[in-house]
């Protein structure tokens, strides 16, 4: 499932997804960088998110669940599910965060702009 971030998105990804009860998950094999947020103690199901970039430079996540382990050796199959209820729950609650997010930043940019010297001097 995709979930679009604002273009303005000026909070480190990383942190953010980390706020949310995400680890960095680092494939050596295909040398890339991905997120995991465990749904149990065990490593598997688990929800699993890559940054993405599209053709017109919008960055997005991806987000699908991952329910075990892969069967074979050198391969990705891993009975993932890209949508049902879990993934929209899940797609929701990080839609609502990045949201949430978004704003505080603007609302904090916006009130260090209309502060003068003097009043951000003084915290006024």
């Amino acid at each position: 499932m995709k979930i679009l971030l604002p273009d303005k998105f000026s909070v480190n990804i990383r942190q953010f997804l980390q706020r949310n009860g995400y680890a960095s998950h680092l494939q050596t094999k295909l040398d890339r960088l991905s997120f995991i947020k465990r749904l149990t103690s065990d490593n598997f199901p688990r929800f699993h998110i890559y940054i993405e970039k599209d053709l017109r430079g919008k960055n997005y996540l991806t987000l699908h669940l991952d329910q075990k382990k892969p069967s074979y050796e050198g391969t990705h199959a891993h009975s993932g599910e890209y949508d049902g209820d879990l993934v929209r729950n899940e797609a929701q609650a990080l839609q609502k965060s990045i949201f949430q997010t978004h704003t505080l930043v603007q609302n904090d940019n916006a009130e260090v702009v209309k502060k003068n010297f003097f009043q951000r001097l003084f915290h006024k």
